[in-house]
């Protein structure tokens, strides 16, 4: 039941200036909807700032994701853990490598999480202002980029363009603030 309370917002971190998710082939094929998706950057500084904030009153964490052979750390708690006087005191114990853990697998996803374990009540906070850029793939509808455009002109966010070239990713900026 406490891991069901729990909501989880996962971004891929870009820390590594060797893999953006701007320009990672395998991310836009993967979460980009056959290159028709977009990628919305925001600034992690704000983000992390934000978040920390907003989460006084809950169970809560947040940084990357380590890829590992997932050890199961349930097992190690979980005589304890049915145990009604033990839960909350144990999940707070075991949150971290509950959400933050994943197989080596998925290494390439480079994700940084935020996790908020506050009873299923609404968290939220808004992301708009931490908008930086929004790049599209390249087979988005025009539509949808005309849409994105106009909306990143009022809120003086650049907006980019990926295209693929010789299986390596070029980046084109379409609109400048």
């Amino acid at each position: 039941n406490l891991v069901n309370q729990t909501n989880i917002l996962c971004f891929f971190d870009d820390s590594d200036e060797e893999v953006s998710p701007i320009s990672n082939l395998k991310m836009w094929s993967h979460y980009g909807k056959s290159h028709k998706g977009c990628c919305i950057v925001l600034d992690k500084e704000k983000t992390v700032s934000l978040f920390k904030e907003s989460v006084k009153e809950c169970i809560s964490d947040y940084g990357r994701v380590e890829y590992n052979n997932l050890k199961n750390y349930i097992h190690k708690y979980w005589s304890i853990f049915e145990r009604e006087e033990y839960k909350d005191c144990v999940f707070k114990e075991l949150f971290h490598n509950l959400f933050f853990n994943k197989a080596t697998y998925y290494s390439g996803e480079n994700e940084f999480r935020f996790a908020v374990n506050n009873g299923n009540e609404i968290f939220s906070f808004e992301v708009i202002p931490l908008v930086v850029k929004v790049v599209v793939a390249e087979n988005v509808k025009q539509i949808d980029l005309e849409s994105i455009v106009s909306l990143s002109k009022l809120l003086r966010v650049e907006v980019g363009k990926m295209f693929i070239s010789d299986d390596k990713l070029e980046y084109w900026q379409v609109f400048a603030p």
